[in-house]
């Protein structure tokens, strides 16, 4: 993507474009001319709504869970094929069961150590 630097105040103009997904024509205006050009993007191929539908679909996916095997939404973008899947309440359970543990063993060095004894 090319830079520009030059101080020139450019015309823009809305410019009418056929979606590549589905064929509808949609206005580029010229206001979206201008922000394109500043984060160096290229003229859009897909109108609003396939755009938003194509983000969507690559944003989430369904995954199974490997504790309870029920369906969950996951980012896609998180995701690869050694990626280990989990839901959030298994995952919940999970983190809630390693600071218990965690908690114990942390007790039972704080024992041996000295600095706290039962009353008992």
């Amino acid at each position: 993507m090319k830079e520009t630097k030059s101080n020139e105040t450019r015309a823009y103009a809305d410019m009418d474009i056929t979606c590549v997904t589905c064929g509808e024509l949609f206005t580029y205006t010229s206001e979206e001319q201008r922000r394109y050009e500043m984060r160096g993007l290229e003229v859009p191929k897909r109108c609003p709504r396939c755009r938003t539908l194509k983000r969507e679909a690559y944003m989430r996916q369904k995954a199974t869970c490997i504790q309870c095997y029920r369906e969950f939404d996951v980012r896609t973008r998180f995701v690869n094929q050694n990626t280990i899947l989990v839901c959030d309440s298994c995952k919940s359970a999970m983190l809630l069961e390693s600071k218990k543990i965690n908690a114990e063993v942390y007790g039972e060095v704080l024992r041996k150590v000295g600095f706290y004894h039962d009353k008992s």
